[in-house]
């Protein structure tokens, strides 16, 4: 009786891993990757954010000149311009505003209800205000504001009243709201983009603001 005896073909080559050198060019690519993709990115955010205050600058510049249109064509009647949410009176200029009375300080609720007059209800950035009247400027009573404000707030609406009568300032801490606006080890100080809106003259000007932070 024969015995059939079958060979088993190799069915594989030996396997092999990564040899260091291939392991240390991939890191080294890695990196290379990290540093050059991660501050593009990094201005795409930043474009990102300059692009909603310079929508929401041409925005109320846009409505302000709407309201100004309209304040003309009702003869120029300070209480009665039909615009909008149609609760800004006109300042003597013939701007929006909150207060009627010039002797009356403007406060950050007036700035705030100017910006939600003057802006379209639906998709707008979320504003809150401040009363704090900001007496010699104080950059004390700014940074209490803003670090104060809601993780989802975009603007806080703060006067300048003491200071320069008749003026709003928004901020933008729409960048800064996720827990590194103030505090200790937060980082270095923030430049936060400042929307002054003049009601005599009805032009918005583009400022900034330094955050000062707290390193331990």
């Amino acid at each position: 009786m024969k015995t059939l005896n079958i060979k088993q073909a190799s069915l594989g080559r030996a396997q092999s891993g990564f040899t260091i050198i291939e392991l240390v060019v991939v890191i080294l690519l890695l990196g290379i990757l990290t540093a050059t993709a991660l501050p593009r990115f990094m201005d795409v955010s930043d474009e990102a954010h300059g692009a909603v205050v310079d929508g929401v600058r041409g925005s109320m510049q846009a409505g302000i000149a709407m309201y100004y249109a309209q304040y003309t064509a009702e003869g120029e009647d300070s209480t009665d311009v039909g615009y909008g949410s149609g609760t800004l009176d006109a300042s003597a200029a013939g701007y929006p505003q909150k207060t009627l009375t010039a002797s009356t300080a403007i406060g950050g609720a007036d700035c705030e209800a100017v910006y939600e007059g003057i802006m379209q209800v639906g998709g707008r950035p979320i504003m809150v205000s401040s009363e704090a009247v900001l007496t010699g400027g104080s950059a004390a009573d700014i940074e209490t504001a803003i670090e104060g404000a809601a993780a989802n707030t975009d603007f806080i609406a703060i006067s300048d009243d003491a200071d320069d009568p008749g003026v709003c300032s928004y901020y933008y801490i729409g960048q800064y709201t996720s827990g590194e606006s103030g505090g200790a080890g937060k980082g270095p100080n923030r430049s936060i983009p400042v929307l002054q809106y003049n009601t005599a003259t009805g032009v918005i000007v583009e400022a900034s603001f330094t955050l000062q932070v707290d390193n331990p």
